[in-house]
């Protein structure tokens, strides 16, 4: 039959004893659907209760995993060069395309990383702790990736940072077994006229060279971008003998900014 005005498509006429078969059921739960909806609340509200019995019962099955410094290498074009010459660091800073960089203290000690969950351990090892500053004087955001733990390509040679005396150089230390150390920041996106902080470990033999200053410090530029390298020399001026993290427990609650 022809469509009622303005409507689409076309109705079918049926007349009374086959429209039945046609007409919807009405909607409605039933015992079955009362039965499933109440074993399901059931089952919700037992779960929930498990779970709450077994965070109180095993909190450090839920405790946040540890993070891991290292980042993924960072490739840069060009070649790389070793300093030409190397910066007094008591005295000065070196400032490479906006950004400022300058080793704040040395420190000579033992280690105190963060442990799993947020707790500190001290580890009793004498060790280099060199503790730097970066300052973005530029007007634009600057990416930074730790020297700390990690490698960069340049060019066809791999690079890290480096401490030295008399053509010694004493290795980098990493802690893969914790969350991290005091000091130290994996990578930042510095924004302009924002300062950072960060540090490297080094191992300091227990004597002959390289167990006191003067030490070398070989900063590769490709941390931030460049092909070159920035280069300090550390005497004793900067150098501090234990860690200022003299009682760990109170670093987490109130940290300094030299702490972070």
């Amino acid at each position: 039959m022809p469509t009622a005005p303005g409507s689409g498509g076309f109705r079918l006429q049926l007349d009374e004893q086959h429209a039945k078969g046609y007409r919807p059921r009405k909607k409605g739960s039933g015992w079955l659907g009362l039965l499933i909806g109440a074993t399901a609340i059931m089952l919700l509200g037992t779960a929930a209760v498990a779970a709450l019995a077994l965070r109180l019962w095993k909190p450090e099955w839920f405790a946040p995993r540890p993070a891991v410094d290292r980042v993924s290498v960072r490739r840069i074009t060009g070649n790389y060069a070793r300093p030409l010459s190397w910066t007094d660091a008591a005295t000065q800073s070196v400032r490479v395309s906006g950004l400022r960089i300058k080793v704040e203290r040395v420190e000579i000690g033992s280690i105190i990383p963060k442990g799993d969950g947020g707790s500190v351990e001290e580890i009793a090892q004498d060790v280099v702790q060199v503790y730097l500053s970066l300052e973005n004087e530029f007007d634009a955001p600057i990416d930074y990736v730790s020297w700390y733990g990690n490698e960069f390509e340049v060019g066809e040679r791999t690079v890290r940072a480096k401490l030295s005396a008399d053509e010694l150089d004493l290795p980098m230390i990493v802690y893969d077994d914790v969350a991290g150390i005091y000091g130290h920041l994996p990578e930042a996106t510095i924004g302009p006229k924002e300062t950072i902080q960060d540090s490297i470990v080094f191992e300091l033999p227990k004597s002959g060279a390289g167990s006191a200053p003067p030490w070398n410090l070989e900063l590769p530029q490709a941390a931030f971008g460049f092909s070159g390298s920035i280069g300090f020399r550390i005497d004793e001026r900067l150098v501090e003998k234990g860690s200022r993290l003299v009682n760990p427990g109170s670093a987490l609650d109130n940290p300094t900014d030299d702490d972070r």
